[in-house]
């Protein structure tokens, strides 16, 4: 099992808005743990059903082009802790 590493999208929310994040935190994510790693929301009885999904909000990139989008935005622009690209330019092309 991988560590927990909290989602931090709405640490600056206040007032109704924090509220509705806490409920998806609770809903989407398991108390607010998993955004940062892909995840598969399906079972054994509903195969084709679900995709691969990420974020804080758990956008499925099976049926979601804009998901599809981030998650490749994502990727092509990660950085390691000394600020540098995992993928060269070249790479990236």
């Amino acid at each position: 099992m991988t560590k927990c590493i909290k989602f931090t999208g709405g640490e600056n929310l206040n007032g109704i808005q924090k509220i509705y994040h806490e409920v998806l935190m609770k809903n989407e994510l398991i108390n607010g743990c998993g955004a940062y790693e892909l995840s598969w929301a399906g079972t054994p009885t509903t195969p084709g059903k679900s995709a691969p999904s990420f974020g804080g909000n758990q956008m499925d990139i099976g049926g979601n082009p804009e998901a599809r989008n981030v998650l490749l935005n994502i990727i092509l622009n990660a950085k390691h802790d000394n600020h540098k690209l995992f993928f060269s330019n070249e790479e990236r092309k």
